[in-house]
């Protein structure tokens, strides 16, 4: 019996042929093992203390950054690029948390009681972003 091969077996088989994919399948490898690494490196070393919110391991999004660039690799070999391209912007959502929490972290002083409306900017947003209620993001005054 003759087997016609599905469109999904057809992209990827021309996606595995594609040097120029080949090669983007290699970067985000090199990519995925960077973040892993870097996960592995700062574990315990990028906890930062807010007020409100409480001590924040900064090593969960550096995991779930790793996760979401290997979620891509694999997009990109089955030719799933629309896909690739919303993990992509979570990749980035991901990557911009974790170094504003650690930029914002480095500048509060924890040691100091704050009531919930006295928190300043920055720290709201990321009390929010932590409670998943952050609708918007506008870091200029």
């Amino acid at each position: 019996m003759l087997e016609i091969p599905d469109d999904f077996e057809i992209n990827r088989s021309v996606i595995k042929e594609n040097s120029s994919f080949q090669e983007l399948n290699t970067l985000l490898e090199e990519t995925r093992n960077f973040m892993y690494e870097m996960s592995f490196l700062a574990y315990g070393r990028d906890n930062i203390v807010l007020h409100k919110v409480g001590v924040i391991s900064g090593n969960q999004i550096l995991d779930s950054v790793s996760r979401t660039a290997e979620s891509i690799r694999y997009c990109c070999l089955n030719a799933n690029f629309a896909d690739a391209y919303s993990l992509l912007r979570k990749y980035r959502d991901n990557v911009f948390y974790y170094i504003y929490m650690l930029t914002v972290g480095d500048k509060t002083d924890f040691m100091k009681y704050v009531e919930l409306k006295d928190l300043g900017k920055d720290e709201s947003n990321i009390y929010d972003w932590i409670r998943n209620q952050q609708n918007s993001l506008f870091l200029y005054e």
